[in-house]
């Protein structure tokens, strides 16, 4: 599961947490004038000899002062998201227009859009927006692509624009859109 963490390649010794550096005999590094020591996850180095001393290392599961070692990583795994929904919309001329659902945890914009249709909102904050998605041609289909700026993260809206919708088959029953998926598409 993507938790957004990723385990911490070193833990420093300190007198508490945000407290003065300690030694590897707990003692204040300003006193005893030895470099502090630090905790190494196995297979990493010492990032500067002359200021640190490796007091253990451990493994990926460990726990330093029964503190989990793990940090936060944006970039290694985004904690936050941006979701659209539905995913898919149809436009024709008895429905011109629907409404989507764009949930972000933070800042978001749209980067991508289609000729086939405007949406009345193209940026926003952190929060929950309803954005209507309006036709303005007649027959056109593609995505609208939402960024969120915070964690980097996507999130699309299928939009297929169309002059009417005749009722046909999906994977052998009837559906309410009037569409039908093959091969990985929806036709119409």
């Amino acid at each position: 599961m993507n938790t957004g963490y990723k385990q911490a390649t070193i833990a420093y010794k300190v007198s508490k947490p945000g407290g003065e550096p300690l030694d590897v005999d707990g003692n204040l590094t300003r006193i005893s004038g030895k470099k502090q020591a630090i905790a190494l996850l196995e297979g990493h180095v010492n990032p500067d000899t002359s200021k640190y001393e490796v007091e253990f290392y451990y493994d990926k599961r460990g726990s330093v002062t029964g503190n989990p070692t793990i940090t936060y990583d944006v970039k290694a795994c985004p904690a936050g998201y941006i979701r659209v929904t539905p995913t898919r919309i149809v436009l024709d001329p008895d429905a011109p227009s629907a409404t989507v659902n764009l949930e972000s945890s933070g800042s978001w914009r749209l980067i991508s859009g289609q000729p086939i249709a405007m949406v009345d909102y193209t940026k926003g904050y952190e929060g929950v927006y309803q954005l209507t998605i309006s036709r303005t041609t007649t027959t056109g289909q593609g995505d609208f692509i939402f960024f969120n700026e915070a964690t980097r993260q996507t999130a699309a809206v299928y939009v297929v624009n169309v002059v009417s919708r005749p009722w046909v088959l999906e994977n052998g029953s009837w559906n309410d859109l009037g569409f039908w998926y093959d091969n990985g598409a929806w036709n119409y």
